[in-house]
Parts: C-alpha cells; structure tokens; sequence
C-alpha cells in the first residue's frame, strides 16, 4: 500500500494533469476556485494542505468525476461492480470509513445541485 505522501503526490498529479489537459493554467485555475494564485501554486506543489472542499470544486470546474483524482496513474478504471466487490471485501472499519466518505460525497453534491 502506499504511503500517505505518496497518495496525496498522486491526488496532485491527477489535478495538475486534469488541469493541463483543459488547456487551463494555474492562475485561471486559482480564479475559477477563487483563490489567490500563489495560494493554488503552493496547494498544487503539495506545499499547503489540500482540503477536500477543494478538490470537490477543483472536480466541479473541470466537469470530473471526483473519484478521477484518487486514481493511480498505473491503475485502469474500475467498474462499478469491481469497486462494490473490494469495498465488501475492506475489514469493517475501512469500510465504514469509505461508506462515510461516500455518504458526505452525496451530501456535497445534493447540496450543491440545489445551488
């Protein structure tokens, strides 16, 4: 498994190449979420900490799904069916930990959708 430096390094690359990809630079991206460019430099870089409020909005600007920046560049996509089979299969604390995390995913965009 990989180290939680090495997730959070993942989770950044995943939005600094969405970024790249939408032709978007930092500062346009640092006032789409509005913040101060050098704020979403140094959130970018891993040198101030990310908040998951800030990935939902960095995934809403760029019309992705969430899940798109937790994925390891070296892991295909998985089904539906594959990510229900590996969360039953989590030890029962893992697997209400992701159960929460999901459950305030669906809160965030209900919320958001009513905006």
């Amino acid at each position: 498994m990989d180290s939680f430096e090495e997730q959070l390094e993942c989770i950044l690359a995943n939005m600094r190449q969405a970024r790249k990809k939408r032709g978007i630079r930092q500062y346009e991206m640092a006032e789409k979420l509005g913040y101060q460019p050098g704020l979403y430099n140094k959130i970018e870089l891993g040198h101030k900490r990310l908040h998951l409020s800030t990935l939902f909005e960095f995934a809403k600007v760029l019309d992705i799904p969430l899940s798109d920046l937790f994925l390891h560049p070296d892991v295909e996509k998985r089904s539906v069916n594959e990510k229900f089979e590996k969360l039953i299969s989590l030890p029962e604390k893992e697997r209400e930990a992701v159960e929460r995390m999901m459950d305030m995913a669906i809160e965030r965009f209900e919320m958001m959708d009513k905006m």
